[in-house]
């Protein structure tokens, strides 16, 4: 009896948990449909590759002398920055690679 208790209490806790599952997915939803995202996701877009390559480029000189000047706590710190730009680079190709489409939402 005190089994079939705790299923019940169990299951009532699950059913409150749902809601909070679809609302935390509409909020998603709204978050990815806003438009100061898209503005910032547009004006990524229009930046040129090269400006990206400056960034690693620079970063890993830059980490580079901090190594040879004994800062090799700061050449690791300097040294993760290109992979961060690299993926920055990217992100406007992915969004477009895994974005539905405009009419899907119509």
């Amino acid at each position: 009896m005190q089994e079939a208790r705790e299923r019940i209490q169990y299951m009532k806790e699950k059913a409150e948990e749902t809601p909070q599952i679809s609302r935390f997915q509409e909020k998603v939803k709204e978050m990815a449909q806003a438009k100061p995202l898209r503005k910032v996701m547009e004006a990524q877009e229009e930046l040129p590759l090269s400006v990206y390559y400056a960034g690693i480029i620079g970063s890993v000189a830059l980490s580079l002398g901090l190594f040879v000047t004994g800062r090799r706590w700061a050449s690791l710190l300097v040294g993760l920055w290109a992979p961060t730009i690299v993926g920055t680079a990217l992100m406007p190709y992915f969004i477009k690679l895994f974005r539905p489409s405009e009419r899907l939402g119509e």
